[in-house]
């Protein structure tokens, strides 16, 4: 599997909102959270189930920073295939960042720009048109270029292929050069 270091970025979009969630990925991703959380029913993060969320308090020193859910979901059971730890908490900027600024003095680095997409694409979590086609998808913009993308897809332009052409076993769905006509021109550029 590919880990170098346990990464940390902001999954919903910058500026305030009523939620904002962090997500790490790596080795040390239980560890570094579990530092700074503690569940109100008194369990350690490393023992809450994988794609369990569990309600708590990020805590410095001493003051509750906010409370939050706390989601594990364990390695190769996630996105990238490492094991990710997802804190969800009100979307103050001045939270998120205190709470980012906790886990990277814990060990986090800060996550670069599509680092989670090419960990997934380096653990045979998708291949590499998948992995292109997660950066099409959220920057799309109408409702044309997100069905063309989607996982989802509904459109009769769209097909399954079966069995899965990625030869990934737990993915069974792969974009199809049909899609390629409905790609926007200034997504042609995107990157991971």
């Amino acid at each position: 599997m590919y880990s170098i270091g346990t990464i940390i970025a902001l999954s919903t979009p910058q500026g305030s909102g009523a939620i904002g969630v962090l997500r790490l990925s790596g080795s040390t991703a239980i560890e570094i959270v579990a530092s700074i959380f503690q569940a109100k029913n008194g369990l350690s993060l490393d023992k809450i189930s994988s794609h369990q969320s569990t309600l708590g308090v990020i805590v410095d020193r001493g003051q509750v920073i906010d409370e939050v859910l706390a989601t594990p979901f364990l390695a190769p059971r996630s996105y990238t295939g490492e094991t990710i730890v997802e804190i969800s908490c009100h979307g103050s900027p001045y939270i998120l960042q205190r709470i980012m600024e906790l886990c990277i003095s814990r060990g986090a680095a800060a996550a670069k720009a599509g680092e989670f997409t090419l960990r997934a694409f380096l653990n045979q979590k998708m291949d590499l048109s998948q992995a292109e086609a997660v950066s099409d998808l959220i920057a799309s913009e109408s409702e044309s270029a997100h069905w063309s993308l989607s996982v989802g897809n509904t459109s009769p332009s769209f097909e399954y292929p079966s069995p899965s052409p990625s030869g990934h076993p737990n993915l069974s769905w792969k974009l199809v050069p049909k899609v390629v006509g409905h790609a926007s021109p200034w997504n042609a550029g995107s990157g991971l």
